[in-house]
């Protein structure tokens, strides 16, 4: 018995790990528009140099990509205006 389980177990996780040779698991390309590389140069590695451009990664520049932190600020203007209202509870009788 104990043979049994590790032999199903075995069979389980080997057909799990071989997830992308499964029929079925291909992208279909019907109707799809399909962009194929240019092959003008036989030797691509002196062309690799046209087409990418490379950054380096520092901390400054992940720290360039953080959005700032929001903090409240005081408005004068608007602290001006209600001190300046008055609000009235009644009825105006003219």
């Amino acid at each position: 018995m104990d043979f049994k389980k590790k032999l199903l177990i075995t069979a389980m996780a080997s057909s799990l790990l071989v997830g992308c040779a499964v029929p079925g698991s291909h992208l279909n390309l019907d109707n799809k528009n399909v962009i194929e590389p240019e092959q003008t140069d036989t030797n691509n590695e002196s062309n690799i140099d046209d087409r990418v451009n490379v950054y380096p990664l520092t901390t400054q520049l992940v720290g360039q990509f953080k959005t700032p932190k929001a903090a409240s600020r005081t408005n004068p203007s608007l602290d001006a205006q209600l001190a300046r209202y008055q609000y009235r509870v009644g009825l105006v009788i003219s």
